[in-house]
C-alpha cells in the first residue's frame, strides 16, 4: 500500500470553481466556493501544488459537457482545468525531485481536483520546475497546448532536415506552440489562420501563412505544389463530435491529394499524455528563447467563467490565463498564518528589490516565490499579538511592553525601525517595511 500524507491543513478546505453538471455549458455551471474540499491525501509519488495561474483548454468544458459519461469517470462536484503553474506545498515520501517552496508548472490529468482549485495534486510525469525568466502566467500555458503541439510534431520530423509541415490553425493555443516548435526543429512551416492573425503567425516563424477567410486552403496548397512530410490539424479538438463522414472528408482533403504527399498516408489522433521528458524539452526550447507562450488575455480568478466564454468563441489568439485566488479561505493569508501556524507571518512588499534588500539585513526572512516575488515570510516574534498597516509601514502589536522592547532592540540592530516608531514602554513597534507594503 502506498504511504499517504495529509495535506496538513487545519480546515481541509480551499477556494475552487466547482460544477456538478454542465448541461447548460461549463461557463454557466461553475460556481465559486470558499469551502471546497482540498485534495485529502498525498500518495508517496504525489506533489501538492498551490495554484498561482491556470490556462483553460477546450477539453476542460467538452469533457464535463458529455453529461452522464463524464460523471461516471469523475465524481462531482469537481473543478475543471488541467494546466497550472504554482508552488510546491508538500511532497510525498518518494518525491526527491521537487522541494517545498519550488515553483513548478505542468499538467494534471482530468480529475475531481482540477486547476481551478486553490490546490492540486500533481504527478512527476506532469510537473517540471519553472526556470528564471518564465513568468507563472506564461508557464501555466505550456501543459496541454505545449505538450499537444510537441507530441504531434517532434516524433514525426527529422531535426534540421527542413521537413515541410502544414499546421491547419496556427493562431490558437496549440497552433502558436506548433508553429514555433516546428521552426525550432528546423522545419519549413506553412500554416492557416484568419486575416487578423496572419502577422502573429509570421512573427512566430511561419514561412507561409494562408488566410482561410479569403482563400481556399486546399486550392492554394495545390497551386504551390508543396509536398508535406506532416500535416497537423488543430481544428479537430479533443472531445469534439466528429462523425466518420467528417473524418473521411478530412482525410481526403488534407492527406491524400498529391500536393500533400500522396501515396501511403495515414491519419492519427493525438491524445495528449503527460511526459516529464517532453516538458523538459519544451522548457529547454523556452529558456533558449526559441519558443514562447502567446497569452491573449489574463482573467482574475473571480472571472473564470468569462475565460471559458471567450475560449468557446474560438477567437483567442494563443492562450487564455486565469490567475489563482488571492486569499486563502476568504481571509487574509496573514490572518490565517497568525491564527493557525503562529510561527511565521507574510508581508507583501511594493517591489521584489525591496524584498531582497530586507532579506539581506534579516537572513531569517524566507522569500515566498509567488508570481512576482514580492512576498516575504518572517518568523513571528515572541509575544506578538497582531499586525496592522500604517502610513509609514507595518506596526506589530505585542502582548506586553517588554516583548515590544525586545523586538525594537533587534530591529534597531538591523536598521529596520521605521520613523515614528512608538515610544519605549508601548506594546507596539514598527517592523520597518517600506510604505505601501501590505499583508498578503
Amino acid at each position: 500500500m502506498a504511504s499517504i500524507t495529509p495535506t496538513d491543513s487545519k480546515t481541509n478546505t480551499m477556494k475552487a470553481w466547482l460544477y456538478s453538471s454542465a448541461g447548460q455549458g461549463l461557463e454557466k455551471s461553475i460556481k465559486l466556493s470558499s469551502d471546497a474540499p482540498q485534495p485529502p491525501l498525498l500518495g508517496k509519488d504525489d506533489i501538492l501544488v498551490k495554484v498561482h495561474a491556470m490556462s483553460p483548454n477546450p477539453a476542460d468544458y467538452k469533457f464535463p459537457e458529455l453529461g452522464l459519461l463524464a460523471r461516471v469517470m469523475i465524481s462531482v462536484p469537481a473543478s475543471p482545468g488541467m494546466d497550472y503553474a504554482g508552488t510546491v506545498v508538500k511532497t510525498g515520501s518518494a518525491v526527491d525531485t521537487f522541494k517545498i517552496g519550488e515553483e513548478v508548472f505542468g499538467r494534471v490529468e482530468p480529475n475531481r481536483f482540477g486547476t481551478l482549485g486553490e490546490y492540486i495534486v500533481a504527478k512527476y510525469s506532469g510537473c517540471v520546475s519553472r526556470p528564471q525568466g518564465l513568468g507563472l502566467e506564461e508557464a501555466c500555458c505550456v501543459g496541454t497546448t505545449g505538450l499537444t503541439a510537441y507530441q504531434s510534431i517532434a516524433p514525426h520530423v527529422t531535426v534540421g532536415n527542413g521537413d515541410k509541415v502544414f499546421i491547419n490553425g496556427g493562431s490558437g493555443g496549440t497552433g502558436t506552440f506548433g508553429v514555433q516548435i516546428a521552426k525550432a526543429l528546423g522545419c519549413h512551416v506553412t500554416t492557416s489562420c484568419s486575416g487578423k492573425n496572419v502577422e502573429l503567425c509570421k512573427s512566430l516563424g511561419a514561412d507561409e501563412v494562408i488566410d482561410y477567410t479569403k482563400e481556399n486552403v486546399s486550392a492554394v496548397l495545390a497551386a504551390k505544389g508543396l509536398v508535406f512530410k506532416l500535416v497537423v490539424d488543430n481544428f479537430i479538438q479533443v472531445g469534439a463530435s466528429v462523425s466518420l463522414a467528417q473524418l473521411k472528408s478530412t482525410v481526403s482533403t488534407m492527406l491524400l491529394p498529391s500536393f500533400l504527399g500522396g501515396g501511403k498516408s495515414s491519419i492519427s489522433f493525438i491524445m495528449t499524455k503527460n511526459s516529464h521528458d517532453d516538458l523538459v524539452e519544451l522548457r529547454k526550447l523556452i529558456t533558449e528563447g526559441r519558443v514562447k507562450s502567446v497569452v491573449d488575455e489574463v482573467f482574475e480568478y473571480e472571472d473564470a467563467p468569462k475565460a471559458y466564454e471567450k475560449l468557446k468563441t474560438g477567437r483567442a489568439r494563443g492562450n487564455l490565463v486565469v490567475k489563482g485566488p488571492k486569499h486563502l479561505h476568504g481571509q487574509s493569508p496573514t490572518r490565517d498564518i497568525l491564527q493557525h501556524q503562529r510561527r511565521e507571518f507574510c508581508i507583501r512588499f511594493p517591489t521584489p528589490e525591496l524584498v531582497l534588500a530586507y532579506q539581506s539585513r534579516n537572513p531569517e526572512t524566507r522569500i515566498f516565490h509567488d508570481g512576482d516575488r514580492r512576498d516575504a515570510w518572517l518568523p513571528t516574534p515572541p509575544g506578538l499579538s497582531n499586525l496592522r498597516s500604517s502610513s509609514l509601514g507595518m506596526v506589530m502589536l505585542f502582548k506586553t511592553p517588554e516583548a515590544a522592547t525586545a523586538w525594537r532592540k533587534r530591529a534597531i540592530l538591523a536598521e529596520d525601525v521605521i520613523s515614528g516608531s512608538p515610544e519605549a514602554g508601548s506594546t507596539s513597534s514598527g517592523i520597518g517595511c517600506p510604505k505601501n507594503s501590505t499583508f498578503s
